[in-house]
């Protein structure tokens, strides 16, 4: 008898919205509410696809986030790790994955792998993997998005390379024409 009065509880606890602050500023917060399948920024509402999401805040000791993340995977076929500025998860063998994802202005989430699609509605980003293993981390601007952190390293490396080689080849055009010059200069 007892239980029939927890079950509108337990139903509204099910269905009770979750809202985080996300940082917009240095001391400017906006809400995000979560609510079933919507997700609102600062009072716009958009639409999520129906699936089950875990949600998280990126970092996760804060008072005010710098992003927050909507994770739907395989559960129970996949491992979940977080780390203070991202995750990652691992499954046994490829699954779909989505990333919903709400981040501060000049932050966004890098993931290592190359999403099948993505999808922006206002400051909503939707990401789709088909992936064995997925890890993510938020980046400050968008160069970060572009490569993964080796291929970031190996892009530094090839552009002081490529500038290196910049100045010597000016340094022997310029020793060229001085010696032209000198030539020049001798033959007169």
């Amino acid at each position: 008898m007892r239980l029939v009065y927890l079950l509108p509880l337990l139903a509204a606890l099910a269905s009770a919205s979750q809202i985080y602050n996300v940082l917009v500023g240095p001391n400017a917060t906006v809400p995000v509410v979560i609510n079933g399948s919507t997700i609102s920024v600062n009072g716009s509402g958009y639409g999520l696809p129906q699936l089950p999401y875990t949600w998280i805040a990126l970092p996760p000791a804060a008072k005010s986030y710098l992003a927050v993340v909507g994770l739907s995977y395989p559960f129970s076929a996949c491992q979940f790790s977080s780390a203070p500025d991202g995750f990652s998860i691992s499954c046994g063998q490829n699954q779909q994955m989505a990333v919903v994802y709400v981040a501060s202005p000049g932050y966004s989430l890098y993931c290592d792998q190359q999403p099948q699609s993505s999808q922006s509605r206002g400051p909503v980003d939707m990401l789709q993997f088909n992936s064995l293993r997925l890890d993510c981390r938020l980046v400050r601007g968008a160069a970060g998005v572009a490569l993964s952190p080796s291929m970031g390293l190996i892009a530094s490396v090839l552009g002081a390379v490529a500038a290196a080689l910049g100045i010597a080849f000016a340094g022997l055009f310029l020793a060229a024409v001085l010696r032209q010059k000198e030539g020049e200069a001798s033959s007169r």
